[in-house]
C-alpha cells in the first residue's frame, strides 16, 4: 500500500515536471520565433530606410541653408527632409559657399538639351542655368529631367495595354474607347515599403440601383488590381523590356536606380540620355 502511493506520488511528480517542461519549451519557442521576426524586420527597415534616408545634415548648416534660401530665392520652398534624402552635406558646403549647387558637366549637359527640346523648360520658366542651380541640387535637377521623358511618365502615369476593348498602349490615344475602359499597367507608391508594379483591369462601372432600376450606375470604375512578376512584365507590356534580367521597374520611384529598363514607343527604343546617366549604362 505504501509503495502504491510512493508509485503515485512519483507519477503526478513525473506529469507535473513534464507539464513545467513543455510550457518551457513552447515559451522558448515563441521567444526564438519572436526575436527572428524582429531581426528580419530589423533588416527589412534598415534596407529599405537606409535607401530612403540618404544624406544627413549637421543643425548648422540646415540653418545656414535656410538663412541663404531665404534671401536668394524668398518665395521657394524648401523640404529640408528630402534636401537631405537628395544632396550630401559637402555639396550643400559648397552652396553655401558659391551660391550655387554643384553640378557635374554631364549634368548641365542634359539641362541645356532638355530646354532646347522637352517640356521640362515648363518647370523652370524664365530660369537660367544658374539660377535653376541656387534651387535644384544635381539630384533633384536628374530627377525632374528624368520625369520629362518616355521613361519617366511610364513610371508616373503607366500605361494602357491592350484588351478585348481596345487596341493600344500607349496613354492618350483612345482610339475612340472610353477612357475609364482602359485597362492598365502601372507603378504603386507606399510609405514603407518598395513601389511596385501592377495591372488595373476595368470591367465597367458600379452598378448601385436595384428593382426595376438595377441598372443604375453611380460613375464608378469597377477595378481589378492584380501583381505583376517581374518576369512576366514583359507578356503584359508590348514593347517593354530589361536591359539585364528582371527586376522591380518602380525602383526609380524610391530613389533606387538599380534597374534599367527599355520602352519601345512608336518604333523609338533608344534609353533616354538621363536614364543612362541614372543607370550608369553606356
Amino acid at each position: 500500500m505504501k509503495i502504491d502511493i510512493i508509485n503515485k506520488y512519483k507519477f503526478k511528480k513525473n506529469i507535473f515536471v513534464f507539464i513545467i517542461f513543455i510550457v518551457f519549451l513552447i515559451i522558448i519557442i515563441i521567444l526564438i520565433v519572436f526575436i527572428v521576426f524582429l531581426f528580419i524586420r530589423y533588416i527589412y527597415n534598415f534596407r529599405f530606410n537606409n535607401l530612403k534616408e540618404g544624406f544627413k545634415w549637421s543643425q548648422d548648416s540646415i540653418d545656414k541653408f535656410k538663412i541663404l534660401q531665404s534671401t536668394i530665392n524668398p518665395l521657394s520652398h524648401f523640404d529640408m527632409q528630402m534636401i537631405q534624402k537628395q544632396a550630401s552635406e559637402t555639396e550643400g558646403k559648397e552652396l553655401l559657399k558659391t551660391g550655387i549647387w554643384p553640378w557635374s558637366k554631364e549634368t548641365q549637359y542634359l539641362y541645356l538639351d532638355a530646354v532646347a527640346r522637352e517640356p521640362i523648360i515648363r518647370l523652370t520658366p524664365g530660369f537660367s542655368m544658374q539660377k535653376a542651380k541656387t534651387i535644384y541640387n544635381e539630384n533633384a535637377m536628374k530627377q525632374m529631367l528624368s520625369w520629362n521623358t518616355k521613361e519617366g511618365q511610364f513610371l508616373l502615369n503607366g500605361s494602357f495595354i491592350k484588351n478585348e476593348r481596345n487596341e493600344t498602349n500607349t496613354r492618350g490615344e483612345r482610339n475612340g474607347e472610353r477612357y475609364g475602359e482602359r485597362d492598365e499597367i502601372k507603378c504603386f507608391s507606399y510609405v514603407d515599403s518598395p513601389s511596385v508594379l501592377k495591372k488595373v483591369q476595368i470591367d465597367g462601372l458600379q452598378r448601385i440601383g436595384f428593382g426595376l432600376n438595377k441598372d443604375l450606375l453611380n460613375g464608378y470604375k469597377k477595378e481589378n488590381i492584380t501583381d505583376i512578376a517581374n518576369e512576366d512584365i514583359p507578356n503584359e507590356m508590348p514593347g517593354f523590356s530589361f536591359i539585364g534580367k528582371p527586376c522591380n521597374p518602380c525602383a526609380p520611384l524610391d530613389n533606387d536606380y538599380s534597374c534599367p529598363f527599355r520602352l519601345n514607343v512608336k518604333g523609338d527604343d533608344n534609353v533616354s540620355d538621363i536614364w543612362k546617366n541614372l543607370w550608369n549604362i553606356l
